[in-house]
Parts: C-alpha cells; structure tokens; sequence
C-alpha cells in the first residue's frame, strides 16, 4: 500500500481502527504510523504524557497537529528532537519559568514548519510571551510558514509585534484578543505586505488616536472584524477614514461588534465603499449607515455559526426584531443591486412589504432569511417545494421563462394560492441565481442544473 493511500484513509477511519491497521503487519505499521501519530490532543489523549519517550522520538516526525497544551508535563512528553515538523500547535501558557523553557523550545524546534499558531493564557492573568523565539535554536533567522496566528491573554510590546511580523513574512491571519499591548506609538511602522486579515480590539485596531493604530502595519489588508466593549464613544472618526484611506486602502469586508452609535460612525465617517459588512445586530440607524455603501456592497449579514442553522426545528424569533421595522429591512434588498448574500436571520420580512417594491438584488445567491407566516417545518417546506418545482420545470422548459412576462405567467398558474408560503415562493422563484436558501428550518441548496434540490439536514421536512 502506497502511504499516499494510507494517509487518504486514515482521514475516513477512527483513531483505533488506524491503530489495529497498523498492527497488521510491518509494512502497514510503516503506513498508518503518520495516521497514528499525526494528532496529539492532550484534552482527548489524555495517557499520551505517558508514553515511552523512545516511542516518540521514533514516531515524533509524524506529530503535525497538537492541541490542548496547558501543563508542563504535556510539553515534556514532546520533548524529542524528532518533533520537528509541527503545523499546528494551540497551547495555553503558564508563567512558571520550567514551562517557558519547555516551550520556547519547541517553538523554536517547529519555527520554520508551523503554519498555524494559536497562544493564549491559561489563567486570567496576562502572561509576557517572547517573540524572538521563533528564531531556530541556534538564535539564527528561519523560514517561516507561518500564515495564521492568534494571540490571547498575553502581553506584549510594540516592538515585539513589529518582531514578529518581520519573522513571519507570510502571515495572512492575525488575531489579537484580550493582549495588551504597550508603547504603542510607531512613528516608522513596519508594514507586513502579506497580512489580509486581521481580528482585534477597536482600540488596537483604530487606537485612542490614529498614531496608534495598528492598522498602519497592514497595507494589503481586506478582513478586519473589531470590537468595543468601553463606554466612550466620541472619537475623531474623520481623522480616522484618512488613516484607514492611507493605510489599508484594500479594506472591503468589516465584522462590526460595536455599540451602534459606533458601529453608525464607523460605517457613514470612516470606512469606505465596503463591499462586505456583517453586525451583531440591526437597527434603523445602522441599516441606514449600511446603504451608505450601497453601490459596492455583495456580502451583508451577521455572524451565526453555521450549527444554528442544521438544527431540526424551527427557531423563535430573538428580542431584538422589534428594533427595526419592515420598510428599513427591505432597503437592503431593495437598494443594494450587487448583493450576493444577505444572512440576518433574527430579523422577520412581511410579504405585503416585500411586494410593493422589487428587489433590486436580482443577482443574488444565498439569502437566510425569516417571512412572516413561515412559521412551521410544513409551511417553510411547502414554499421550498413550490420553488424547486418551478426551477425543475424552468430548467426543462425554458422557452416557458424566456421573458419575464412568461415567467410571472407560469409563477400564477403553478402557485395561484395568496397563502404566505405560496406568496413567498413567487417571490423567491423571481431571483433566478439563488442556489441557497434558509427560511427558520434547514438549509436548502438548489440545484443549478434543475436537478432535486438536497436539505442541510437530510430529506426535506414533512409535509
């Protein structure tokens, strides 16, 4: 068996199938011994600290993935010169000067392979972490690969930061939460041409003043997602819009955890033609600061994990739809005509406010959204099985659909109920590049090709 093959399917199999494949034979034990040995997670594999350190020095050039680090005896169970092609390391650190031994050197050990980094405290007290450590042991410059880091509950320095991205030459992903940072006025800044994405504080990204803002580092970037947790809310956001222009003139997709007076000056003074901008919630205010980017915007949402929208009920509506009305909802369909994604699903439309104006976003392709009336697994699965109907037969016929006339035509005879899911349809069957959609219940994927459309949850809800 080639390893290539053994490594194809020791993705598809359990820990301790992998572990009696390679106990059929020498050749097999040679195989599945990366599949074996790839990932150490000391909060799973809890009797790994015990095992024979013969055994990983053999076997430690295999370890690629290692998580859950936080005792020193999890870092003494790595110590091994063959644990030296890491690609992966999350580890939670102690201010104990043994475990600082431990792993500055096995940072060191894996500098030039590790390509994903997650460091952060493992108590509530902020622990110094020293960046010349991704140096090799020699104290000599490596070649990093490093290209996602997150840091949490440390402390450190400007000049430490600086350290760290010259040491890191393609980092596209940096994540500084609950750090302090000190000295941060940086008159010459280093700027990283390689960083795209970058998760922080609003102080650390924008500063209590421009001088101080991270963001001067970042010249290529594209992501930022910020947030704000203080109580003042008067900053000089003129001054900063110069600063984000001159600075990280490529910015286009923000993630907003902001107060919404803060959130509305970010998005009407500061940030220009963004083309992506999801919130923790809606408001009038700041769905109006929204359309302040109309013409470029394609992505507009919130930020839910994907879980909430696979669980086998329909959800209740949160508190915090009674913030915005119907009308300010619909501005952003209706005026924002690039959008290609639109997720606000704790918001409720109402059909008889949808219908009185066109949605100008005709070319859009996933929408996750709430409709009054859709409140049940039937009624949400009537209205998906009207619009695969009508896409299946607008596939096969499409001299039917060629005009729009023709296609409003075929919408009233195949649903002439006025019911809401039937309503909803109509509307939904309009845009005509939709290929996902979630209404309160699953996720449907239409099929492009006009074949059966597949649910996130399995077969569709019954009816």
């Amino acid at each position: 068996m080639l390893p290539e093959i053994a490594l194809h399917i020791g993705r598809f199999i359990s820990l301790k199938d992998a572990v009696s494949c390679s106990r059929a034979s020498k050749a097999w034990n040679d195989h599945f011994s990366s599949v074996v040995w790839r990932t150490v997670n000391f909060k799973v594999h809890t009797k790994f600290v015990d095992v024979d350190p013969a055994a990983v020095k053999k076997h430690g050039h295999h370890i690629r993935v290692v998580n859950g680090v936080d005792e020193l005896c999890h870092l003494q169970a790595l110590h091994s010169p063959s644990v030296s092609k890491l690609s992966t390391l999350n580890i939670k650190l102690l201010p104990d000067i043994n475990f600082q031994v431990y792993y500055v050197d096995l940072l060191r050990q894996n500098a030039a392979t590790i390509t994903n980094l997650n460091i952060s405290a493992r108590d509530q007290s902020p622990v110094a972490f020293p960046f010349d450590t991704m140096t090799s042991p020699a104290g000599g410059q490596v070649n990093s690969q490093l290209s996602v880091l997150e840091l949490r509950g440390l402390q450190m320095t400007r000049d430490g930061l600086l350290l760290l991205l010259k040491t890191s030459p393609v980092l596209m992903s940096l994540s500084i939460i609950e750090t302090t940072l000190s000295s941060t006025s940086c008159p010459e800044p280093y700027q990283h041409t390689g960083l795209v994405n970058l998760k922080a504080s609003f102080e650390h990204v924008f500063g209590l003043n421009p001088d101080s803002s991270v963001l001067v580092h970042f010249p290529q970037l594209k992501v930022l997602l910020t947030w704000y947790e203080g109580a003042t809310t008067d900053f000089p956001f003129g001054d900063m819009k110069a600063m984000v222009a001159r600075s990280c003139p490529l910015l286009s997709d923000v993630t907003l955890q902001t107060p919404a007076v803060i959130t509305k000056s970010l998005l009407t003074q500061t940030l220009q033609s963004l083309s992506a901008i999801r919130l923790d919630e809606l408001s009038s205010s700041t769905i109006m600061s929204i359309l302040a980017h109309r013409k470029t915007l394609t992505i507009v949402g919130m930020a839910v994990p994907v879980e909430y929208y696979r669980r086998d009920k329909v959800h209740k509506l949160p508190r915090v739809q009674s913030k915005v009305s119907g009308h300010d909802l619909q501005m952003i369909p209706r005026t924002c005509s690039g959008l290609a994604y639109l997720n606000i699903p704790f918001y409720e439309m109402d059909m008889n406010v949808i219908e009185k104006t066109p949605w100008t976003c005709t070319g859009i392709e996933v929408l996750f959204i709430r409709i009054r009336g859709l409140d049940t697994a039937g009624k949400i699965g009537i209205c998906m099985n009207l619009l695969s109907a009508f896409r299946m037969l607008a596939h096969e016929h499409k001299d039917l659909v060629s005009t729009r006339a023709k296609r409003d035509q075929v919408l009233e005879e195949l649903m002439p109920d006025n019911s809401i899911p039937y309503r909803a349809a109509r509307h939904l069957a309009r845009l005509e590049k939709l290929r996902t959609v979630w209404l309160g219940y699953r996720i449907m994927y239409l099929d492009q090709a006009g074949g059966a459309p597949s649910w996130s949850g399995g077969s569709p809800p019954v009816l």
